[in-house]
């Protein structure tokens, strides 16, 4: 059995694969900021839609692949899942 965590829509990702939960407050701060806009030029950025952004996750998937999640969910309420 996998056991995964969903990220709203039609999204979900094995928690395996989950790195970290960031509240989307922390977004503006410049060293996330710099982070999520290299992830974004890389391609690894997937926009969770319903809603404005209020979590970011970071995933890594079985074979090494960097993700970013920006999700409607808050980070409260994915680390309560």
């Amino acid at each position: 059995m996998v056991l995964v965590l969903h990220l709203g829509a039609d999204c979900a990702i094995p928690w395996r694969h989950v790195l970290a939960i960031v509240d989307a407050r922390n977004l503006d701060n410049r060293d996330t900021r710099v982070f999520l806009d290299r992830a974004q030029a890389a391609g690894q950025v997937r926009t969770v839609p319903d809603g404005e952004v209020r979590a970011m996750v970071l995933a890594m998937d079985d074979a090494g692949v960097q993700r970013v999640y920006l999700s409607p969910i808050s980070a409260a309420t994915l680390r309560m899942r």
